[in-house]
C-alpha cells in the first residue's frame, strides 16, 4: 500500500534492516571417574566437565548426584555449597559464563563382599538460558565395578567315623574366587 500525505503526494519507500545477535548458551555435560574398579574403603573421584559452549551466561543449574548407596561423600573441588539428597547431593550454579568449567567429588566405596558389583554414579543436570528458560536436561551415568572376596570353604573329615580317644583329622579348603584379598578367623 502506498504512503501518501495530506496533499495526496506519495512518499518515497523505504526499507529498515536490522541484524540482532542472540547470546545464548549451550552446556555440554560429561561424567567421567578416575577409575574402572575399587574395593571397599578406595577413594574415586567423580568429575563433572560442563563447558558452555554458547555465547552467553546460563542463569542457573543444577547438578543432582545419585550415590546408589556405593559411595559416601568425602568432598567437592572447588569446595562448593550442596544440599544432601536422601542418596546423594544437590549442587546449584549461578552464572556459568562461557568457556570449560568443572567440579569434581571425591567418594568413598562404602560395599563390599560382592565382587563384580556394578556401583554407579548418576548425575541429573539441568539448566537455563539468561533470562530462565530452560535448556535441555541430561542424564550423565558411570559405573565402577567393585572388587571384593569371594570365599567358599569346603570341610572333608579323614573318617566318617570317630571313636574315642583316636586322632580326628578334618581338611578346610579356602577358596578366594574374588578379585581382593579376604581376612577371616577360624573358630
Amino acid at each position: 500500500r502506498a504512503r501518501v500525505d495530506q496533499m495526496k503526494q506519495g512518499f518515497p519507500n523505504e526499507q529498515a534492516f536490522r541484524l540482532s545477535r542472540v547470546q545464548a548458551p549451550s552446556i555440554a555435560a560429561v561424567l567421567r571417574l578416575d577409575r574402572v574398579t575399587a574395593a571397599r574403603g578406595d577413594e574415586i573421584v567423580a568429575t563433572l566437565h560442563y563447558n558452555n559452549t554458547g555465547s552467553g551466561m546460563s542463569l542457573r543449574a543444577w547438578a543432582n548426584w545419585s550415590f546408589g548407596g556405593n559411595y559416601g561423600l568425602i568432598g567437592l573441588s572447588p569446595a562448593a555449597p550442596y544440599s544432601p539428597l536422601p542418596d546423594g547431593l544437590s549442587v546449584a550454579f549461578a552464572d556459568i559464563a562461557p568457556g570449560p568449567h568443572a567440579l569434581s567429588a571425591r567418594l568413598r566405596v562404602v560395599r563390599g563382599m560382592t565382587d563384580g558389583l556394578p556401583m554407579g554414579v548418576q548425575v541429573g543436570w539441568a539448566a537455563t538460558d539468561a533470562n530462565g528458560n530452560p535448556l535441555p536436561d541430561t542424564i550423565l551415568s558411570e559405573t565402577v565395578q567393585l572388587l571384593a572376596p569371594s570365599l567358599t570353604l569346603a570341610v572333608s573329615p579323614s573318617s566318617a567315623r570317630v571313636e574315642a580317644a583316636s586322632i580326628f583329622q578334618v581338611n578346610l579348603t579356602i577358596r578366594n574366587a574374588g578379585r581382593a584379598a579376604g581376612t577371616g578367623w577360624l573358630n
